[in-house]
Order: structure tokens, then sequence, then C-alpha cells
């Protein structure tokens, strides 16, 4: 019944998200200007619209699944509106057959993943467990750290909505459909200048870009925020080349509901912006651009601002302030020298601005998750024959529509690079089938009068096979839970790092204790009150590296009505030298426990993994404790 329930939610959620988006349209009057592009536009801007009406309830504190149900009957209501013709089917050859049960493969692997418990560290750190603590309270509630927390949370919205009205696995259905909805765009907006084969084609070398495929079943938003990306670009470019404002009112609904769903989302934004400047009606569409977006992107601004005293907190601490209860000086100093640095490993110069892009695909550098959650190298083997297209028709493709998304592109990799966020590959996803779409245009250009059609074929065939196995060995382990009937909880157990001990902290602790724990993957699953001490990236809990004040520590706990820690190493390990992270809350800990004021409950040996894909290479065992504090009879003064 779970799993029904978990479909239908997930279904009405979708038809939903579409109502409202025809209705957008058909207030704007693009419904027929849009032709096969507008159902999936309308879905992009449909999520956004239901992501920004369901932050109002979540204030209010109605989040009760009638509720939460209530909010999406006026979308359901859109779906009487006119719609497009679909596109036809007829006549279709065996190569494209083939590539339609190609998807429909990616797509059943995709469920596969759908039905299995969450495993991925980011939605268990936040993606997921942000809209379960919501629904858990009853109310929206700010929460202060940094980076994951005090975020935008549009599109988290729709995840609490699922959450809230299904469970889990409308949740995960969910998350699934959405990366479905991208691809799906992906293909609208490129039959308007490839053929079928080579618009499938390009479906298929987005589905299988490593980065989709990690980002795919999980709460990861670079994948989801496509939606939001193409269908802006694609209005900003109409807005250009027709000079038509709603189409600038069309682009603003969408890079308003990026920059709703994330920080990044700013600087797409600011691209956006810098593109409409670029054509003869650049007031006009500005104004209308600027005003549009700002009045959907704010929302989350405007809370973080209120609660803490910083709309991008705490990234204007310098010079705003903000509630010292929140932050302090000396953990801004040392979130800008380490975990600032953690995020961008090589200097932002011209140098490294030219050689992110090859350097990101053949060298799998770690701090930028390029190995597992790149680009793959297409874009690399299209180059040459994009460049020589480039070189040989300059005017043509000078005037072609696709040069405004790939101005907007540009400005915005500029602007990414040298604004100093996080160098991680995997945010600029939402614009890769861009990058994808101008190169194979181009390229076909120049390989098509060049007689060199098998070439440029064979290049995206080895790149589609290449991507189609790591595809197959990352869905291993999702076919094997299916396959074996494996409990959700030895799932858990192999692929979430350090969950052994939430069995026992589950069963024995009560709504009346809190636990206080610093493995932010763990946090979805913690079923009774916690608070996630990160070390760089919270205040009300100081474990900066060195701190090392324990009567500080107890009482900043205490005062969050801690009464359970969760530790690893164990202290006894922890006494041998065995090191974890940055071993401060170990080493606050085992001074506690020796002056009696804290004791050990629990102890417990738990995997850690480094990697689900390939568990039997990288996992690892480590010892847990779990610390009762009694303050009552510390004897440390």
């Amino acid at each position: 019944m779970a799993i029904l329930g978990g479909f239908a939610t997930a279904l009405l959620l979708a038809l939903a998200c579409l109502g409202a988006g025809r209705a957008v349209l058909r207030a704007l009057g693009l419904t027929d200007e849009l032709g096969s592009c507008a159902e999936p536009i309308g879905f992009a801007i449909g999520v956004g619209l239901v992501g920004w009406i369901v932050f109002l309830p979540a204030i209010a504190g109605w989040l009760q699944p009638w509720q939460l149900a209530l909010v999406l009957v006026p979308g359901l209501a859109g779906l009487a509106l006119k719609r497009p013709a679909p596109p036809s089917l007829a006549g279709l050859e065996p190569l494209i057959v083939v590539g339609l049960v190609l998807v429909a493969a990616i797509c059943l692997l995709n469920l596969v993943q759908a039905l299995a418990p969450p495993a991925d560290a980011d939605s268990l750190a936040y993606h997921f467990a942000l809209p379960k603590e919501f629904l858990r309270a009853g109310h929206l509630v700010f929460v202060p750290r940094a980076s994951d927390g005090a975020i935008p949370l549009l599109l988290h919205m729709t995840y609490l909505v699922a959450l809230g009205i299904g469970g889990e696995t409308a949740l995960t259905l969910w998350v699934m459909l959405l990366g479905w909805a991208a691809a799906w765009l992906v293909y609208t907006l490129a039959r308007i200048w490839l053929d079928r084969r080579w618009s499938l084609a390009l479906v298929l070398l987005f589905m299988t870009t490593p980065a989709v495929v990690f980002g795919s079943g999980s709460g990861q938003l670079e994948l989801k925020l496509t939606l939001f990306a193409l269908t802006a670009g694609f209005a900003v470019m109409r807005a250009v080349q027709g000079g038509d404002w709603r189409y600038a009112c069309l682009a603003g609904l969408a890079a308003g509901d990026y920059a709703g769903a994330k920080y990044l989302g700013l600087v797409f934004v600011a691209a956006c912006g810098v593109t409409l400047l670029l054509q003869r009606r650049w007031l006009l569409h500005s104004a209308v651009f600027g005003v549009t977006a700002l009045g959907v992107g704010c929302q989350w601004y405007i809370w973080n601002a209120v609660n803490a005293g910083d709309p991008f907190f705490p990234i204007l601490y310098d010079w705003l302030g903000a509630k010292h209860e929140y932050w302090s000086p000396a953990l801004q100093a040392v979130f800008r020298s380490d975990y600032v640095a953690q995020e961008d490993p090589v200097p932002a110069n011209l140098f490294w601005f030219l050689a992110y892009p090859f350097v990101a695909t053949l060298d799998g550098f770690s701090k930028w998750d390029s190995g597992r959650t790149g680009f793959g190298p297409f874009a690399l083997f299209v180059l040459p024959f994009a460049a020589l297209a480039i070189g040989r028709s300059r005017r043509a493709l000078a005037r072609h529509p696709l040069r405004s998304l790939a101005v907007l592109s540009l400005v915005f990799y500029a602007l990414w690079f040298f604004s100093g966020v996080s160098q991680r590959v995997r945010h600029l996803l939402p614009l890769y089938p861009v990058l994808l779409l101008c190169l194979i245009v181009a390229a076909r250009r120049y390989a098509g009068k060049a007689g060199l059609m098998r070439h440029l074929a064979s290049a995206a065939l080895l790149t589609l096979l290449l991507q189609c196995a790591g595809l197959g060995l990352f869905s291993v382990n999702y076919l094997r839970h299916l396959a074996i009937g494996e409990t959700r909880l030895a799932f858990l157990q192999r692929n979430v790092a350090g969950f052994s001990p939430l069995s026992w902290i589950n069963a024995n602790l009560t709504g009346r204790d809190r636990l206080l724990f610093g493995d932010r993957q763990l946090e979805y699953y913690i079923e009774i009150p916690s608070y996630l001490a990160v070390p760089l990236t919270q205040h009300l809990v100081d474990l900066r590296p060195g701190t090392n004040d324990q009567l500080r520590f107890l009482r900043e706990a205490r005062a969050l009505g801690v009464t359970h820690v969760l530790v690893v190493p164990s202290l006894r390990d922890f006494a041998k030298g065995v090191a974890y992270g940055n071993n401060v809350l170990p080493g606050n800990l085992a001074p506690l426990v020796a002056a009696g004021c804290a004791t050990v409950v629990h102890s417990e040996d738990t995997l850690l993994l480094p990697s689900r894909t390939l568990p039997a290479f990288t996992a690892e065992t480590i010892s847990s404790d779990v610390v009762r504090l009694v303050p009552e009879a510390c004897g440390l003064s």
C-alpha cells in the first residue's frame, strides 16, 4: 500500500505542476507559440509555482497531509486548459526504436533506485532531512547552519509535499520524475534544431552523464535545476530573437525559481540579465525580467534576513553582522579560510578559467568531484568539429538563434568561476545540455559538409557505451537490493556510513531525549530530536578545529537540550590514536567521561563507506559510542 500511495502522490504532484504551468503559459498567451515545448516548459514553471506557494502554509504551520493536498487543487484544475497536440510517433525508423528502448531501460534503472531507501549523503543530510524536520515540527524551522541549513529551499518545498502526503516512496519517486522531466525538456528543445536521431542521441548522452546518474535518484538539485535553467535560457533566446516582453517575463519566472532553489541561482539571474542587455529592447526586457525574478526568488532570502540578519547567511557577516547566537567572528574566519578553501582548490585566474573544462574532464580532480559527478568525454570529442565549423561559418553561426544561449552559458561560466563559489563541476550541470546542443549543432554543420558524419556518430556511440557502462555499474547495488529481497535495515547498513548505532538509538532513546552527532548523513534516519554539530558551518556548539573547552561544550550542548552524543571513533579507540574527521567531538567528550560528567551507554562497530558503487573496495570498520551527559554529577570546575 505504501508503494501504491507513493506512486499516486508523485503522479498527483506531477499533474498539479503540469496544470499550474499550463495556466501560467495561458495567462502569458504563449501556449500556441511554444508548440511542443509548451508542456515541458509549463511543467518546469509549475514546479516552481508549487514550491513558491507551499512556503506560505509552511510558515503558517499548515502542513497536515490534507492541507498540502489542497495546495495542489488549483494546479489540477489547470489540466482542463488547452494543451498542444502531442508529437507524432509515426514512421519511426529502427535506430529511433533502439534509442527509445535505451531510454526506457535507463528509466527502469532509475525506478529501481527510487524504490530503494535513500542513501545519498547530501540527501540524508539536508535535501530530504529538512523537509522531514519541517513536517515533524509542523511548521517551517530556521536551521542556522551555513551551506546546507539556511539556504534557498523553493524546490525542497515540493519534496515536502511529496513526503508529507505520500511518505518516503512518494519523495524518491518525485525526484525521479523531476529527472525525467529534465530529459523531456532537453529533447523538445533539441528538436527545434536537430532531427529525431540526434535529438534522441543528445538525450541519451545527457541521461547517462555521470553527474546525471549521480543525482537522478537523489535530492541533489543540479539535475532538477536543469528545468529552470533551460526554460529561462530558451525564453531569453526568444526575447532577444523576437523582442517579445512576454518571454522576458517567462525567463524571469524560471530564473527566479533557480535563485529560490539555490544560491548559485543568483549567478544565473545575473547571467540572464547580462544577456538581455545585449539587444535593442534591453531596458524593457531587463525591467520585466528583473521584477519577475525578484518577486519569485526573494522568499528564502527574506526568511534568512528575518531570522539571522543576513539574507545570504553567513556570507555577509563581516558587513551586516548576524544574530550573535548563530555565528561569531572566530567561526567566520575559520569558515572563510578552511571551508571556502576546500571548495575552491585552484585560484580563480585566467589560466584556470580556460583550463578548468579540460582538467575537470581528463583529471577527475577529487576536490571538484569531477571523477564521479563529471560530464563525460563527449564535449571534448566533438569540440574539434565545432571549432572547425565556427572557423568556416562564423557569420552564419553568429546569426544563429542558439547564439544567445551560447552567450548566456559563457557569461554564467565566467561569473561562476570568478565569483569564488564552489568549484564542484556538478554545479554547471543545469547548463550542460545547452553546451551539448550548441556543440552538436555546430559540429553537424561541419561534419555534414566534410563527409565526416560517421566520425561524429562514432564519437557519440563511444561516449554512450562508456557512460552506459558507468550507469550499469552504479545500478548494480540497487538491482541487487531488489533481486535478493534485501531488508531495509540491511540495505541501509550496507549503504549509509555509520548507520549501525541508529538502530539502538531509535529503539532506546525517546522524544524526551536529544542526540548530538557529527555525521551529517545520519540526520534523515534519526527518529528522535537531534542536533547536527558540524565543525565549520554552525556555532551553537563550538567545534572549531583546535577548540578544547569541555565546560563550554557541556554548557552549549545542554542549552540545546542535548542528553546524548554519538561519537566516532569510540573514546576507547580515540585514546589509542584512531582519527576520524577533526576529532574535536571525542576530544571534548573524553575528559567529560573521565570527570564523571558523561558516561558511555552503548558501543558498536559501524561501517565507513566512501563509495556505494564499489563498497567491497572502500568499506572500513570503525567503532562508535553513544555517550549520555550527566552534568549534575560533573566534577569539572
